[in-house]
């Protein structure tokens, strides 16, 4: 796992050569082998719209990247597909999104980790982001 305590050069340094280390794994929720290359990693940097993200949020994705690995290979129905259009390097395809989520227990609290997986009309499944509902519980409470 990526460790939070780093600085995010170093987090992204490290999450990249974990990311190349994945190559594919096999999905058992869509059924087929799930992709990660360049479109998931550039996604946990920057946004749809090519903008860099904010710190703490690159922080959160890279540190989760490890766990996703686990929500692609156990996880065993899709949550959530949705039909898409979108442009990518200037042209139109046409995308399926897949949804999955993987209730998992860390620190004696439990948290759902949702991976998002996207296909174009032609070629695999890749990874394409993760994200937690977890909340930090440091946080005072306002009178």
């Amino acid at each position: 796992m990526i460790d939070m305590g780093q600085s995010t050069t170093q987090m992204i340094t490290q999450a990249k050569h974990l990311y190349q280390s994945i190559g594919s794994v096999y999905c058992p929720a869509i059924k087929t082998v799930v992709v990660f290359n360049r479109y998931g990693y550039n996604h946990l940097i920057y946004d749809g719209h090519g903008h860099r993200r904010g710190e703490q949020n690159i922080k959160r994705r890279l540190h989760l990247l490890s766990t996703a690995l686990t929500v692609v290979e156990k996880s065993k129905a899709v949550r959530k597909k949705d039909k898409a259009t979108i442009r990518v390097n200037g042209k139109i395809r046409k995308v399926i999104y897949f949804e999955i989520c993987l209730s998992l227990k860390t620190n004696h609290q439990k948290h759902d980790v949702t991976v998002v997986m996207r296909k174009f009309e032609i070629g695999q499944p890749h990874f394409y982001t993760v994200r937690s509902n977890y909340k930090s519980q440091n946080k005072t409470k306002k009178p």
